[in-house]
């Protein structure tokens, strides 16, 4: 049932070969090349061969520094049968490599899409492990390796969660959250400053470190950008710095906006929103909010597009309050919108806004 669920969302997921600048977006700022070698590597492996891909998931996987490395979690590659845990959960399933002509059609669109996304995410965890490892050595004790794979973990997207029992029960949640564990690192890693100490001194300033790079890059890019347009008097670009605010965070450019912080400030703004019962609009007005709307409006962000399509019918309306109607150009763009490659909307976006 979970992987019949899950096939909208495996096909929304299909073709993003920008998963590393995105899902390990908080560990990105401090391991640029890392991450730009994992990004060719999850390219080429849209065009090799499926061979190619198994022996550079298993180069990924059997290393001099494996042997450290028993906590790093790095999901399967696409197969017939894998524990729904092992499953990189942007895709969920794996029922469309097993039914007869779907697995020879859109199977293999989808296949080649999963592969993209676990070896470039499998590879840049694993570089950035490595790297360590290769100056530690035997220096320093396993439980210190167990902890630079955690840090590690959720700067890539994969929520620390401890025991296969639990992450068994995470993965299910899937069917209602697009990605659980990450929405759960994005929460880890906005509190990771307050558990620091828990750290031994070699994984605390790894952690340091991407703590700094995060938020000194992205913010001080944005500054820039902002004090910039300020000096320009320039209208058409801002950083709006409310965190009740819809914008908060985002580089706006004319009616375009930009979230380079891969969602991490979403759930601040949510926090934020929840403390002070208050809301900043697009057009700029303060206003009150039921907390509990608030709530239900995060978990529908989040949502899997099945569950996300479940609480559009209750509600009558999309998320961003677009109304539902069963008129057939609607239904045509709300399956659109949840089962076509998130990559083809966001090209198909780009000609439309800018008359390609």
């Amino acid at each position: 049932t979970s992987e019949i669920i899950n096939i909208p969302k495996a096909l929304f997921s299909t073709g993003d070969f920008a998963s590393s600048n995105r899902q390990a977006i908080f560990m990105t700022p401090r391991y640029p090349i890392k991450a730009l070698k994992a990004t060719v590597k999850g390219f080429q492996a849209w065009f090799r061969s499926k061979k190619w891909a198994e022996e550079l998931d298993d180069a990924i996987r059997n290393d001099e520094f494996t042997i450290y490395a028993g906590k790093l979690d790095l999901p399967e590659m696409p197969a017939l049968n894998r524990p729904l845990s092992k499953i990189e959960e942007a895709f969920g399933t794996s029922i469309l490599y097993r039914i007869p002509l779907v697995k020879q059609t859109i199977g293999k669109f989808v296949e080649r899409g999963e592969r993209v996304f676990v070896l470039t995410l499998n590879k840049f965890r694993k570089d950035v492990f490595n790297g360590w490892a290769r100056i530690w050595r035997d220096n320093v004790s396993q439980k210190t390796y167990d902890e630079l794979a955690e840090v590690i973990n959720i700067g890539s997207g994969r929520g620390a969660i401890h025991g296969e029992t639990l992450k068994a029960m995470v993965a299910h949640t899937n069917n209602l959250i697009f990605s659980m564990r990450l929405q759960i690192s994005r929460v880890q890693a906005l509190g990771m400053p307050l558990v620091l100490w828990k750290y031994s001194p070699p994984v605390r300033k790894v952690a340091l470190q991407n703590i700094a790079a995060f938020w000194g890059s992205i913010g001080g890019f944005l500054a820039l950008i902002a004090g910039t347009a300020q000096y320009l008097k320039s209208k058409d670009i801002s950083v709006e710095i409310n965190p009740i605010a819809t914008d908060w965070g985002m580089l706006k450019v004319k009616d375009t906006r930009y979230d380079l912080w891969g969602g991490h400030l979403g759930w601040v703004r949510f926090a934020a929103r929840l403390i002070t019962g208050k809301l900043k609009t697009s057009a700029g007005e303060i206003i009150d909010i039921d907390r509990m709307d608030e709530i239900v409006k995060q978990f529908r962000l989040k949502s899997s597009p099945f569950a996300g399509t479940i609480g559009d019918l209750l509600a009558g309306q999309t998320v961003i309050g677009e109304e539902l109607t069963t008129e057939a150009e609607d239904v045509k763009k709300q399956i659109f919108n949840r089962t076509t490659p998130g990559a083809i909307q966001d090209l198909i976006e780009a000609i439309k806004l800018y008359g390609m």
